[in-house]
This record gives C-alpha cells, structure tokens and sequence, in this order.
C-alpha cells in the first residue's frame, strides 16, 4: 500500500510541476508535497459523503412510501428493481445537485438537480417518484457526472452503486420501521432530514 501510495503521491507532484510551470509560478518541494497529498486524498474520499447520502435518500423513499410500487406485499424492495430504484432515486435526489466549472474564465454551476426534474425530458410528474423506462435513464441521468469529459465524470460510480446495492440487500433481510412517525418524512428540496430506523428479526421470507 505504502508502494503505490508514494507512487501516486510522486506521478501527482510532477503533474502539478508541470502546470504550475506553464503558469509561470513554482512551489517549493514541501509545499508540492503537501499539495499532492491534498489531491490523492480528495480523490481518494471523493464518494465519501455521496453514498451514504443517496443510501439515505433511498431508505427515505421506502420509509414514507414514495416507492411503495417497488416493495411486496411484505413491504420489502423487489430484488430485481433494486438497480430501476436506485436510478430513480438518484434523479429526483441527487447526492451532487451542482457541479461546478470553469468556462473562459468564469465561474459557472451546472444544476444537476434542476436538469433530473425538467419535465421536457422526464415528463410531467418529473417531480414524482416513479419508475421510468430504463433507456430514458442511460440517456439522461446525470447523477454521477455521465455529461462529463470522461476523465471528470465520477470515477467510483460503480464502486458506488455497488456499495448501496450490497446495502439495501442486506437492509432487505430484516423487518424495519422508522422510529419517528409522529410527522411526515418529507424532503427539503433535494434531500431528507435525519431519521432513524428500528430493525427487526430477519425475514424468514428472504
């Protein structure tokens, strides 16, 4: 680990000489040091808050029956939608609602929130949970980025994906409840506030 760890650290500081240099600007070699640590670890963390976010979104949509068409009668996720739920999921509360970039020399957002919920391209209930054609989401949802460079684009999606799908399997083995029912578990926006959830005996149905 040390090994490819000290190797990135050094391929990421002679990347940054190199711009820096056609800036015209030089570092010193501990500021380099302390630069290239600082971007092998956001690339290293960069999902780090993402997947628990849209794990989050997706048991809130379960909890206050947004996504009652994808359970069973047992109120369990349908194993063979779990892939369909999470897109959906993830286009009407995105993990990453802006993205932001540089253009000629301005600042500039894209709303990647905005883009899941506009109606010419979702249709009328773009704002509503539900299933939609899986093309329609190859095409058009843009929660990890897919409009990017491919070198900007997320590069952990399907570490990702697998991570929250591995999760609700498993959340899909026991009986749960939200503990708080005492109002309604609505999103603010694009996300859900803190909830908790009780967990109960494992299925015998599983």
């Amino acid at each position: 680990v040390k090994e490819a760890q000290a190797k990135w650290l050094l391929k990421i500081e002679t990347l940054l000489g190199e711009s820096y240099g056609k800036l015209g600007k030089h570092k010193t070699p501990s500021e380099m040091a302390l630069l290239a640590w600082a971007v092998l670890d956001a690339l290293t963390f960069a999902g780090g808050l993402g997947v628990p976010t849209l794990t989050h979104h997706c048991i809130a949509v379960i909890a206050n029956g947004e996504a009652s068409a994808v359970l069973d009668s047992n109120g369990r996720l349908d194993r063979k939608k779990i892939d369909h739920f999470i897109m959906e999921t993830s286009r009407l509360y995105p993990a990453v609602t802006e993205v932001p970039f540089l253009r000629s020399g301005k600042r500039e957002v894209i709303s990647i929130g905005m883009q899941s919920r506009e109606k010419a391209v979702w249709g009328d209930d773009a704002d509503t949970w539900k299933l939609r054609p899986l093309p329609l989401y190859h095409e058009n949802l843009n929660a990890f980025a897919e409009f990017a460079h491919p070198t900007r684009s997320c590069p952990g999606k399907g570490l990702s994906l697998a991570i929250i799908r591995g999760f609700l399997k498993q959340l899909n083995e026991y009986s749960w409840s939200n503990v708080d029912t005492s109002k309604p578990l609505k999103a603010n926006g694009f996300r859900f506030p803190e909830f908790t959830i009780r967990l109960s005996s494992p299925s015998s149905s599983s």
